[in-house]
């Protein structure tokens, strides 16, 4: 496993060993950040399900400025840390040890936003549909202009629209699925938060 792009391009990566974890291949890779491009510069990224880091750290080498990776193997995450250190890129990772979706919860309390939320759940179970109505229940996670990309096998059928986020494209890569989401009243809560800002700097005068 390597990083296809960027200023960490053709770095190998540590993957461990064993079928508990299933790296996002390299050519789902390339259409997922094909599509991200515009979004990953300077984008605060967060990568569920992270396994061995492939994904997060191909944004990181791509120009996001910081990544958090979740992943409950602790085995993975110290494969995490050791791939960010082999490629430089230590410092604007961060790597939380926990079980995905109740990560979210404890993210959304410590006031964590993100442009991209990335998420890989186990092909299996309907995994995706449980974590993608997680996402939804959580709108304050995600940045006004933000995508939620799901990754899943084909056969798991993922619906339009689920809580505050609403199916926007989808992606088809041999068996595997890229679904891309985003707010509907995205214009409207970028409105506001400005507006936010704005009468905080005011009432500090």
């Amino acid at each position: 496993m390597r990083v296809i792009g960027g200023i960490a391009r053709g770095r190998r990566l540590k993957s461990g060993s064993g079928k508990a974890t299933r790296p996002t291949e390299d050519r789902v890779r390339q259409i997922l950040f094909d599509i991200l491009a515009p979004r990953v510069m300077d984008a605060v990224f967060l990568d569920l399900y992270a396994g061995f880091g492939s994904v997060g750290i191909e944004a990181l080498s791509r120009g996001a400025a910081r990544v958090v990776f979740v992943e409950r193997s602790r085995k993975c995450c110290r494969l995490i840390a050791e791939n960010l250190q082999l490629t430089g890129l230590e410092e604007q990772g961060e790597v939380v040890c926990d079980e995905a979706l109740r990560s979210l919860s404890r993210l959304e309390q410590a006031g964590e936003v993100f442009e991209v939320i990335f998420a890989d759940p186990p092909y299996q179970a309907e995994h995706a549909t449980v974590c993608l109505t997680r996402l939804g229940e959580l709108p304050e996670l995600l940045t006004a202009e933000g995508v939620v990309v799901v990754q899943h096998h084909v056969r798991e059928e993922l619906a339009e629209t689920c809580g505050s986020l609403e199916q926007r494209r989808t992606r088809r890569v041999g068996e595997t699925q890229l679904s891309f989401y985003a707010c509907p009243g995205g214009a409207r809560r970028a409105a506001k938060q400005d507006q936010e800002i704005f009468s905080k700097k005011l009432s500090k005068g």
